[in-house]
C-alpha cells in the first residue's frame, strides 16, 4: 500500500477529519464524505441530495452488514487487494454484492477477482451460493442447479462454473447433462 492510501487509511482509523457517519445496522462508520463519494456516484449522490441526513451528516445504509461494511471502507480507503485472500469465500460474495450496490466497481472487481482466482478449491456449497451471486440467477434456476450438481458433486469442473461469461451457465448445464446422458448411455 502507498503512503497516500496508508494515510487516507489511518484517516479512517482514528476518525481524524471525519464530516459523516454511515449507519449499518446500529453500529456508527465515520468517513470522510470526500473519499467515498470519489470512489462512489451512490455516495456522491446521497451527500448532494437534499434529504435531512444531509444537514445531519448521518446517514442510514440498509441491506449490509456492519462486517462486510467495514471491509468494504478499508478497500475504499486502502485498495489492499492482499486483505482479500484473508476472507473467506462468504465474506468475498457479500463484499462483491455490496460494493456492487454502492456503486464501487473497483472493489467489486478486486472481490470477483479473488473469489475466481480459487474456483478449484471452492466446496461444493459455495460453489452454488456463488454461482447464483456471479450470474444473479433466480431461485427456481437456483434449486434446479442445486439438485443436478448435488448428484456430480465430485465430477464437476469448478472453473468451468466460476467463469463469469454469459455462457456459463450453458457450460454448467452442459457439463451436468453429458454426466446425466453418460450415465443412462
Amino acid at each position: 500500500m502507498n503512503n497516500c492510501l496508508q494515510k487516507l487509511y489511518a484517516l479512517l482509523e482514528n476518525k481524524q477529519f471525519s464530516d459523516c457517519r454511515i449507519m449499518v445496522d446500529g453500529q456508527g462508520f465515520d468517513c470522510h464524505k470526500v473519499v467515498l463519494a470519489s470512489a462512489s456516484e451512490f455516495f456522491e449522490r446521497m451527500f448532494l441530495s437534499d434529504f435531512k441526513e444531509s444537514n445531519s451528516g448521518e446517514y442510514i445504509l440498509g441491506d449490509v452488514n456492519p462486517e462486510t461494511f467495514a471491509v468494504f471502507l478499508e478497500q475504499v480507503y486502502t485498495h489492499d487487494t492482499n486483505k482479500l485472500k484473508k476472507l473467506t469465500i462468504r465474506s468475498l460474495m457479500e463484499l462483491r454484492e455490496c460494493a456492487t450496490r454502492l456503486l464501487v466497481p473497483s472493489v467489486a472487481t478486486n472481490a470477483t477477482s479473488e473469489l475466481l482466482s480459487r474456483a478449484d478449491s471452492v466446496g461444493f456449497e459455495d460453489l452454488i451460493v456463488l454461482f447464483e451471486n456471479l450470474h444473479n440467477s433466480n431461485e427456481d434456476l437456483k434449486k434446479i442447479v442445486y439438485a443436478l450438481a448435488r448428484c456430480f458433486k465430485d465430477s464437476l469442473d469448478s472453473s468451468a462454473v466460476m467463469s463469469p461469461t454469459r455462457n456459463a451457465f450453458h457450460k454448467y448445464i452442459t457439463e451436468l447433462l453429458s454426466k446425466i446422458l453418460f450415465i443412462r448411455g
